[in-house]
């Protein structure tokens, strides 16, 4: 009968096949490695992958979150061998995909003004309806700006 693992043995497993995931790792590839290295079961195998997706589920909120928590993880696995290697240029570009993954360079959101929602045709129809039914409008403003008259000549 064999040796049943312990629990510091499992979870050193969990943690390989974790890192297996992130790698892009196949089932088919992680099912071989850990049958070679540890000797156990295909079935072994396969509940060890859903203890990690369990895991993985737990600690996110959504599939959107799980999946940006496993390319986060992915990136920095890439940052630690781009590292060892001193491709120092690549650990940069990690670092700066892992902080948009993040959130950290968001974009500010606006609030639209009442100018980026109206149509430029509506509007000079709406100016146009305003001087037509305020003539002394058209007035004034021909008084301080004459340069308007030039302007609507052209159109």
């Amino acid at each position: 009968m064999p040796k049943k693992s312990t629990q510091t043995t499992i979870q050193q497993r969990l943690t390989e096949i974790q890192k297996f995931l992130f790698q892009g790792y196949t089932r088919a590839e992680i099912v071989q490695n850990g049958s070679k290295k540890w000797g156990v079961s295909d079935r072994q195998i396969d509940d060890y992958i859903q203890m990690v997706t369990d895991e993985w589920q737990k600690e996110s909120i959504s599939d959107r979150s799980r999946s940006r928590i496993a390319h986060i993880q992915t990136r920095k696995h890439l940052y630690r061998k781009m590292y060892q290697k001193e491709d120092y240029r690549a650990c940069i570009l990690v670092l700066k995909d892992v902080a948009e993954l993040e959130g950290l360079y968001e974009k500010i959101q606006t609030e639209p003004d009442e100018f980026d929602t109206i149509n430029p045709q509506e509007m000079a129809d709406n100016i146009v309806n305003m001087l037509i039914e305020n003539p002394m409008l058209l007035e004034q403003a021909i008084q301080q700006k004459p340069e308007l008259i030039k302007r609507f000549k052209e159109f």
